[in-house]
């Protein structure tokens, strides 16, 4: 246990979907069955390979955007089937992650991300401590 601010986003419509201060967005399906394998697509771009999940990270689809993949993007969509056999069918608006990330940047010290050119601000930044 530490006292370091660990700086998350929490989405508006879907308290199961955050992007944290690493540059991850997390879809977490604890509790709800795991996720065993999911592929994604970013608006209208080409989906990602199929990604099955390893025993440790099951419990959550996560997309690192350290490439800048969600940057300025408005949906993602995610498609998969969880550990017991249900079908994973996620489509989420991702308006306004640029605006909130870039908000969490300033308030937490982190390094900004390119700014998005507006949109409803579906992001807002919440400090937590763990």
């Amino acid at each position: 246990m530490t006292d370091k601010v660990v700086c998350s986003l929490s989405h508006v419509k879907d308290q199961n979907v955050f992007y944290d201060d690493q540059d991850v967005l997390t879809i977490s399906y604890f509790k709800r069955g795991g996720v065993g394998g999911y592929q994604y697509r970013v608006d209208s771009r080409p989906a990602s390979p199929y990604k099955l999940t390893e025993s440790g990270s099951r419990n959550s689809v996560q997309i690192f955007n350290r490439d800048g993949e969600l940057t300025g993007a408005k949906q993602l969509r995610v498609s998969g089937i969880t550990v017991l056999s249900a079908v994973i069918d996620v489509d989420l608006s991702i308006t306004g992650l640029d605006a909130a990330r870039n908000q969490m940047a300033k308030d937490c010290g982190l390094p900004p991300m390119p700014a998005y050119d507006g949109g409803v601000k579906e992001w807002p930044a919440v400090p937590t401590i763990n």
